[in-house]
């Protein structure tokens, strides 16, 4: 039986649902998911210091993805 640990269920539930943009802010809790990220060429991620950065950040990416429909 192959049992997955949290931060590979959560990275494989990310690839699962075609996330391809993740923005970030430092946190030691999410440190696996984000070298699972990074080492994944079909996700961008993007660390932020700041929480209203990753919102104008994904704002601006979500209404320029808009574009492609």
């Amino acid at each position: 039986m192959f049992i997955l640990d949290s931060s590979q269920a959560v990275y494989h539930a990310l690839k699962k649902s075609e996330i391809d943009l993740i923005v970030s802010l430092p946190c030691v809790n999410l440190g696996k998911i984000m070298e699972l990220v990074e080492l994944d060429e079909e996700i961008i991620h993007i660390p932020v210091t700041r929480e209203e950065e990753g919102f104008g950040i994904c704002a601006g990416a979500f209404l320029g993805r808009k574009q492609e429909y």
